[in-house]
């Protein structure tokens, strides 16, 4: 960028000057040292600003061997977990509240008081686990949090709305909260309630990039947080005018802001110094590039100020619920049986699917009479020894393996007889029991169903389809509450995905 600045400083008036008399005119700009190519027309170009700074909103190019340190960067785990917190559909938690961020208690991540994004469509801001958070590169994320209602606390009414979709502003850290906890800022509410969530774009409305200084800022020292993008940022380079080269500047995790020392730039005094304005490079959490600047120093929390030329990024996953995929005629569906091919959406199974507007529970539906899954293998007989086990896989999941003795089975019947209670340690908040039962054969046969406790709703795990054998036969289930299915609950948007328990006839 050096080139640039250099060539094109200076005859600014002239250039800006041409263009107002030509409008039509188009400016072609090289930059050999970064191999940028800039188109800039009269209306790119505001008369009030440098020429060399008018392609700022432009995706930057990078040279070799920025974008090898930058796929360097992108390899951080940290910076990888993030990430697929934006490609993952779903997170399974709970969500509690804590006390509202003040002036001398703004958090850690040092975003209150919030920018736009954190008040766009924002129901609270949110402390989220450090196991999420991931040394503070979640600063900044926003998030959607569904409540299903589970749970408990003082009382019914601290709970978040059943179903409804609410958006969180991250913007601090919860050092005593679970994984997958979201802690948003309420000091009304109380409790722990189960709940979903997952990482979108923040929703911007057109606002641009906006920049605070730390209060130490000025010729010494550089403290440069940006913000009011719908997504993080992962690197901010700074730019000086003196060796036209470019710097990393430290991410400081335990104030999100990143920092520079005038001595760390190796010059002597008083080239070395900082001074406004200040050119910088902002490359987010999707590895978009730009450049623009920090017209001066702030003075102070609530000073925060538009990056000069604006500039704006990109998200990654926009909160969209899907149109439904079912021409399937209402009278003539049936809700999908799960499948062998566990976490397949459906149409992958052949089936179809419907939104369910106005509920936020997406549905699976087959036409009725369309036929039924087959069990492979051969039938063996009746085995005393025969030892089931219940478990979920293929999908993420804390469920607990279930394990159920039977002692007997035939072609048609896996008769159960034991009932083995059992605490799950991995929701020690939730105390989650679970216990087995055999369903009469006469109304159900060839069935068996599995009762446990999560978060104060019983929960219904059951078989349907014939057992014609025990040996590597994968039977599967259906997961239901007491107010509907429980999976589908947790896939409130979108084409839901079957996840879905499955038994392991095994012999012991």
């Amino acid at each position: 960028m050096g080139g640039f600045m250099s060539r094109f400083a200076s005859p600014a008036a002239l250039v800006v000057g041409l263009l107002i008399s030509i409008p039509l005119v188009v400016l072609t700009l090289h930059a050999t040292t970064y191999g940028l190519i800039s188109l800039l027309t009269a209306e790119d170009l505001p008369d009030h600003r440098d020429l060399s700074l008018a392609y700022a909103n432009e995706t930057v190019e990078l040279t070799e061997e920025e974008h090898a340190d930058l796929r360097r960067l992108q390899q951080d785990p940290d910076i990888q977990y993030i990430k697929k917190l934006y490609n993952n559909p779903i997170s399974e938690g709970t969500t509690s509240f804590y006390w509202n961020l003040t002036d001398n208690l703004r958090g850690l991540c040092h975003l209150w008081p919030s920018p736009p994004v954190g008040k766009n469509n924002i129901y609270r801001t949110a402390a989220l686990p450090n196991h999420n958070l991931r040394n503070g590169r979640g600063c900044g994320m926003c998030i959607e949090v569904i409540s299903n209602g589970g749970g408990g606390g003082h009382t019914m009414s601290h709970r978040l709305p059943v179903g409804q979709r609410l958006y969180g502003y991250v913007n601090n850290a919860c050092g005593t909260c679970e994984p997958d906890q979201i802690d948003m800022e309420d000091e009304k509410r109380a409790g722990r309630w189960q709940s979903t969530w997952r990482a979108v774009d923040c929703f911007t409305r057109g606002t641009p990039v906006e920049f605070t200084t730390e209060p130490n800022s000025g010729k010494n020292f550089l403290g440069v947080q940006p913000r009011n993008a719908p997504i993080p940022f992962i690197k901010v380079e700074y730019f000086h005018p003196f060796n036209k080269k470019w710097y990393n500047m430290k991410f400081q995790p335990k104030r999100n802001y990143w920092t520079l020392q005038a001595d760390d730039l190796k010059l002597k005094y008083p080239n070395d110094r900082f001074k406004a304005p200040l050119q910088v490079r902002l490359t987010s959490l999707k590895g978009e590039v730009k450049v623009t600047n920090i017209k001066r120093f702030g003075k102070g929390i609530y000073d925060s100020f538009v990056s000069d030329p604006p500039v704006r990024f990109s998200g990654i996953k926009k909160s969209t619920v899907k149109k439904g995929s079912c021409d399937i005629p209402k009278n003539q569906r049936q809700k999908c049986s799960p499948f062998a091919n566990m976490c397949q959406p459906c149409k992958m199974n052949g089936c179809c699917w419907d939104p369910q507007v106005g509920q936020g529970i997406p549905k699976c539906y087959k036409r009725k009479n369309s036929g039924s899954e087959k069990v492979p293998g051969n039938p063996k007989s009746s085995n005393p020894d025969l030892r089931e086990c219940l478990m979920r896989f293929n999908c993420p999941s804390k469920e607990p393996k279930i394990v159920i003795n039977s002692l007997k089975q035939t072609e048609k019947r896996v008769p159960v007889k034991n009932i083995y209670p059992a605490k799950h340690p991995d929701w020690p908040s939730s105390q989650l029991l679970y216990k087995v039962k055999p369903v009469d054969a006469k109304k159900l046969p060839s069935t068996v169903k599995v009762f446990f406790n999560y978060g104060g709703q019983q929960v219904v795990v059951q078989c349907w389809g014939k057992v014609k054998h025990w040996a590597k036969v994968k039977l599967e289930f259906s997961l239901q509450t007491t107010k509907g299915d429980y999976f589908q609950k947790r896939k409130h948007e979108g084409e839901p995905t079957i996840c879905n328990l499955v038994i392991h006839c095994l012999p012991s």
